[in-house]
This record gives C-alpha cells, structure tokens and sequence, in this order.
C-alpha cells in the first residue's frame, strides 16, 4: 500500500511539473531571440523564444497570443504542440535555412490540427498540407538609439551603429582596407 501511495504521489508530481513545457528544446540560435513577422505590417506579430524555458515560445499574431512547445524534433523538422480549449492541438513546422546564423529565420509549416493521444512526428509531419514560405526577422531593437527607455519591459533601444540599409548615415563602416 505504502508503494502504491508513494508510485501515485511521483506521478502526480511528475505530471504537475511536467505539464506546460515542451519535449525537446528549439535550437540555440533562436533561444532567447524575439522575431517578426515583416510581410504582416504589424509590429504586435512576433514570436518571442526569449523567455527561460527552452522548450516553449509565445506567439502573438494580430494580437492573439498563444504559447507554443516543442513536441518532437528531427534534423530540420519540429511538431510543436499548443493547446486550444483543454485540447492539444499540434503543427509540423520545417526550418528551410537551417542555418541560423543570420537574424532571418525561413520556414513552412502546416495549420494546427488535432490528434488523438500521443501522435509521432511522424503523424504530424506528413509531408502536406504545407503553406507558402514564412520569414521571420529578429527584432533586434525597437525604439531609436536617440530616444529614452520609458519601458523597459518593451523597449529595446538600438544602438547608434545598429545597421539598416533604411538608416546607413556612413559613420559606423566596418573597416576597409584599401588594395595596393
């Protein structure tokens, strides 16, 4: 009887502190990394993979915010899974560059959809229902490197070197070095 208490008390637990985080983890180069959507025009759509779990990102798209896991992942595909409803919900999502080295992330991904209990990736990723190609940017700063930080939970000042061709004044050139 002690043992069947004690099985019961570590799965509870186990379940309680388990429930809400991913299986695996996003790849280093996106975590903690916040990304925009810059085909929306709208500066409220991001993923944000900054918070401390590496396991789960938020999403805010057209000010609708979800928080999304990491379920299962392989080379370059992921089955991320959000929940709806009290309902897991799941999405195949490929990283085309798979090379995050740059501030642009490229990837297709297929709508939520839901599964009964405990699908593969092999169940997720299926190779359909794709859509078009999404680029995500990285935000690397939000507000002017000119104006003051009133919110610093927000804003991210720019520095005053923060390249952009929209912004290039020509005075924080890297190095050149003239050929003889």
């Amino acid at each position: 009887m002690k043992i069947y208490i004690l099985r019961c008390l570590i799965l509870v637990t186990v379940f309680k502190y388990s429930q809400g985080r991913g299986l695996c983890a996003f790849t280093c180069t996106v975590q903690g990394r916040v990304f925009v959507f810059p085909q929306l025009n709208n500066d409220e759509s991001r993923l944000d993979y900054s918070g401390s779990d590496p396991t789960s990102y938020s999403a805010t798209i057209f000010g609708e915010t979800y928080t999304g896991y990491c379920y299962a992942r392989t080379g370059p595909f992921y089955a991320m899974r959000r929940i709806i409803n009290g309902t897991y919900f799941y999405t195949c999502a490929k990283d085309a560059m798979f090379n995050q080295e740059h501030d642009v992330v490229v990837y297709y991904s297929t709508p939520f959809v839901y599964f009964p209990g405990n699908p593969t990736i092999c169940d997720i990723c299926t190779g359909k229902g794709f859509g078009p190609p999404v680029a995500v940017k990285e935000l690397e700063c939000n507000i002017p490197h000119v104006c003051p930080v009133t919110d610093p939970a927000i804003q991210i000042p720019c520095d005053s070197c923060t390249s952009s061709e929209s912004s290039d004044d020509g005075l924080c050139c890297p190095e050149k070095r003239l050929k003889n």
